[in-house]
């Protein structure tokens, strides 16, 4: 080996500057260091950083931002005093034209091995364009880019234990710096947003607001010192970060954490213990339904019976909205939030929200789009891809409470909404009761196993699974079935890939992706494609 090849070893605890090159798919800063790649949270694209070495790993390692010496011009103060603390919102220090732009670059980074096989339409070259709030870069070739892999090291709802992942990724050489390269826009819905690659990959729609948009909050409850707080797990620890409201959430959940705050304290109340496995209260769950107003309150507890529950019923009550109040026994030493057993203390079981027109009944275990603001939109766009003329029959799997389902009806000639979990068809039972609707059926299954029994015609198959995306039996049925149109709502653009290149080798074009933003503020994406038979 000649001298100058030579790189000394990098040394935990060490102090490094850097110029950040690109942002990892939890938008993490990522640069590199004597040929490894570093992990640096809360950094971003061109940031100059001072960083602490904190896990060496074989082929990458994680750093500590401890300054910036020069900051990005994607760079802002986050409107939240805890947001790099709690977890639950990995990008407020990223102006929010950045975050699309960082996020069309991370779905085209997805779907790279797809675009070969969606036929003649050839890659766009990736440019920067006109944003929602102003100019927006997507990542290109010259990035430091990796693949799908979930940096473990974030704080959340659960607490968290350092990971060690082996990221299977390319790194593509840092040639020149974002802010540095050539320009170009195209026209987006409700203004101009990052160019895609691939001309039948459509701008991502931003969300109205970047802020106040969530519909559900679940947050653990920790004794610190004389102070009952409530919050989540600070990355790679057991300690809970207090939060005295949320910017994401809507109003009336802010308004209903402080309530429960303040009761907690007031009344001294006996809090679960990890530790010890001691304790009464565990963790707060309060969802919103903006387009009523109403909101439902669960206190979760580890013992099955709480002294103060009619009194803390009452508090709730007062806060104007509040029309259920429930008391969750979940005794369990589990990541699960909720236990098996909930006892309505005061209101309904439920509370009623309306999608496009529709009443929805929304229990606690209801499953609802995060993102009040762009539900609508979301379920919109799944109609128009469907294109119904009136005479289909549409399956809607997955369907959960059956609030697509229904918005579905108007336009079909009959919709079966099909769902593994007994407390959403319920809940997609009463919803139909309550709109009137006579030509939509509801089934309690698994949809692998529905499908694969189900000897009836389906038109239009609606798919919305969760991020590990649809069991091989589900496509398999539906190459079988030669379903004409299938319309795939994700949260998981890896695993839309996969199923993508599935239906697309069995005969299949994917006709358009359109990507949202359903989750400002942190790395999540959601996007909705429609697929032809032939």
């Amino acid at each position: 080996m000649l001298e100058s090849d030579y790189m000394p070893p990098i040394h935990k605890n060490q102090h490094y500057e850097l110029f950040v090159m690109s942002q990892g798919l939890r938008g993490d800063g990522i640069t590199l260091l004597r040929s490894k790649i570093v992990y640096i949270p809360n950094a971003l694209p061109c940031d100059r950083v001072e960083i602490k070495i904190v896990k060496i790993l074989k082929s990458f390692c994680y750093g500590k931002l401890t300054r910036i010496l020069a900051p990005s011009q994607q760079r802002r103060t986050a409107p939240c005093p805890i947001a790099a603390q709690c977890g639950g919102c990995t990008l407020q220090h990223q102006k929010y034209p950045d975050q699309l732009a960082f996020k069309q670059g991370f779905l085209d980074e997805q779907l790279m091995d797809l675009y070969p096989l969606l036929g003649d339409a050839s890659s766009r070259s990736l440019s920067n364009v006109e944003g929602p709030g102003g100019t927006v870069q997507p990542n290109d070739e010259a990035s430091l880019s990796l693949d799908a892999q979930t940096n473990p090291e974030a704080g959340g709802l659960h607490p968290q234990t350092p990971g060690t992942p082996e990221p299977d990724h390319v790194l593509r050489q840092a040639q020149q710096a974002t802010e540095n390269r050539s320009l170009s826009n195209v026209e987006g819905p409700g203004g101009t947003v990052p160019a895609p690659r691939h001309p039948i990959v459509a701008p991502i729609i931003a969300s109205p607001d970047e802020f106040n948009y969530r519909n559900k909050l679940q947050i653990a409850i920790q004794r610190q010192d004389d102070e009952i707080v409530l919050g989540l797990y600070a990355a790679r620890s057991h300690r809970v970060v207090p939060m005295y409201g949320c910017g994401i959430q809507g109003e009336g959940i802010n308004r209903v954490l402080e309530t429960v705050r303040r009761f907690l304290n007031d009344h001294d109340v006996s809090i679960y213990d990890e530790g010890t496995r001691t304790g009464t209260l565990r963790h707060l769950m309060i969802r919103e339904a903006r387009a009523t107003g109403e909101l439902m309150v669960t206190i979760v507890s580890a013992k099955p019976n709480w002294g103060l529950s009619e009194a803390f019923a009452e508090a709730c009550l007062e806060e104007e909205g509040v029309v259920s109040v429930q008391f969750n026994h979940n005794p369990t030493e589990t990541d699960e939030i909720l236990g098996g057993d909930t006892q309505c203390l005061a209101g309904r079981d439920h509370m009623i929200d309306e999608i496009l027109g529709k009443k929805v009944k929304v229990s606690l275990r209801s499953f609802m789009q995060a993102n009040a603001l762009m539900v609508e939109p979301l379920y919109k766009t799944i109609i128009d891809f469907a294109d119904l003329k009136g005479s289909e029959t549409v399956v809607d799997a997955y369907c959960g409470a059956g609030a697509l389902t229904l918005a579905i009806a108007d336009t079909a000639k009959a919709v079966i909404g099909v769902e593994e979990s007994e407390s959403a068809i319920a809940d997609a039972l009463s919803n139909r009761e309550l709109n009137h609707h006579q030509n939509c059926e509801f089934v309690c299954d698994t949809v692998e196993s529905w499908i694969g029994t189900y000897d009836g015609d389906i038109d239009v198959l609606v798919v919305d699974p969760p991020r590990s995306g649809c069991k091989e039996e589900v496509l398999q049925a539906v190459c079988n079935k030669k379903v004409a149109k299938v319309v795939y709502s994700s949260c998981n653009p890896k695993t839309f890939a996969r199923d993508a290149e599935f239906l697309i080798k069995n005969g299949y074009q994917c006709r358009s992706i359109q990507p949202f933003d359903l989750f400002p503020q942190t790395a999540h994406i959601e996007l909705v494609a429609v697929f032809n038979d032939g």
